[in-house]
């Protein structure tokens, strides 16, 4: 079960040994528990979300929800069909490459993107070939978290590693407070981060299939072989 942020409090200042405010204010530790949330989510990477932004016909730039960490994957839609078409990402330079002196050359629908920006609220996905057909972007992206004001509600980080922020605020709250055991709840935050880190890397364990081609070669298989 989801610990609410009136629990977490509860558990940081037992761990800190301040069962009520005197060095840190309630609204200090919230204010913690918010730079947690946010150093969790950019180093891992571990809130997934999806936007399904609209183009009008001959649009070829986006802008990218404004909570956006990294973009994963996108595809296109175009309106009244259901193909979805995926689309390959391309560094500007490749972009370049592909394009040459003509970027704004329209197709039906594109066939890759490229981005340019800096995360977050800032970052626009650029089509090519510019899309003829008005559609939608699928866009899979990994955001930002809400931040949280009050007592009420849930923390914004994945379920079970509420421990997490704990560690975190206490850390905080010893190094403000001058006490040697910072380094230990330091320790434990990395620890706890690098593990969610290899949690959410990928989330299932099975193994990538093997083939085997004529010449006894082994090799992971790509969309070549289907």
């Amino acid at each position: 079960m989801a610990l609410t942020v009136f629990d977490v409090i509860k558990q940081i200042r037992s761990l800190i040994d301040e069962p009520s405010p005197a060095l840190a204010s309630d609204s200090d530790i919230i204010a913690w528990i918010n730079e947690a949330q946010r150093d969790i989510a950019r180093t891992a990477e571990c809130l997934e979300a999806t936007a399904d932004l609209a183009v009008t016909s001959l649009q070829q730039t986006i802008t990218a929800p404004d909570d956006t960490i990294r973009i994963h994957d996108v595809t296109y839609q175009p309106t009244g069909q259901t193909q979805i078409y995926p689309l390959r990402f391309q560094t500007r330079q490749q972009a370049n490459l592909i394009w040459g002196t003509y970027p704004s050359m329209s197709s039906a629908y594109p066939n890759f993107y490229t981005l340019w920006g800096v995360s977050p609220a800032a970052i626009t996905i650029q089509l090519y070939p510019v899309p003829s057909l008005a559609g939608t972007l699928n866009v899979y992206y990994y955001r930002m978290p809400v931040d949280i004001a009050t007592f009420t509600g849930n923390l914004d980080i994945p379920l079970g590693w509420e421990d997490a922020v704990v560690n975190y605020c206490a850390y905080i709250y010893s190094m403000k407070s001058k006490d040697p055991k910072w380094t230990d709840f330091y320790k434990l935050y990395t620890n706890k981060l690098q593990q969610l880190i290899n949690r959410t890397q990928q989330y299932s364990d099975a193994a990538l299939s093997i083939m085997v081609d004529s010449r006894n070669t082994y090799y992971f298989p790509d969309e070549a072989d289907y």
